[in-house]
């Protein structure tokens, strides 16, 4: 992985409006974390991170409950391994602009591979649309 931007791109959609909401604003935060901001420090800018992915995580296991999605404790044990890497990179991360940087692109490549690479989400998005949620 190189050190890019993390952009959205269309073939990141899982076809389920409010999960490719959440993902685009994600990848938004991300890109936040790339730009000096002398207002907010690194601190805050990794937890605005955190909370925002534990936000969607709580939306997507709601939603995989509510529909009784047959994968939901494979994809919770991949939200589980996501918090296990982030918190042991979040700890350096307050004050080591590196760390950010390693905490950005660790974020970036989980997130696209467990969209596009095991197609994890994109499994959830199929199974949520034919149970009559909006598409995206």
């Amino acid at each position: 992985m190189t050190d890019t931007q993390p952009l959205w791109k269309p073939e990141y959609s899982v076809g389920v409006d409010t999960i490719d909401q959440q993902h685009q604003r994600l990848f938004g935060l991300l890109q936040d974390l790339t730009l000096t901001d002398p207002v907010k420090s690194h601190a805050v800018l990794v937890q605005e991170v955190e909370d925002y992915i534990n936000f969607h995580f709580a939306h997507e296991q709601h939603l995989m409950s509510k529909y009784r999605y047959p994968r939901l404790q494979a994809h919770l044990d991949q939200h589980q391994d996501f918090h296990r890497q982030f918190q042991l990179l979040q700890a350096g991360a307050k004050t080591d602009a590196k760390q950010l940087a390693r905490i950005r692109l660790m974020v970036y490549a989980w997130f696209t591979r467990h969209i596009l690479g095991d197609t994890m989400d994109r499994d959830l998005g199929a199974w949520l649309q034919a149970r009559g949620l909006p598409a995206a």
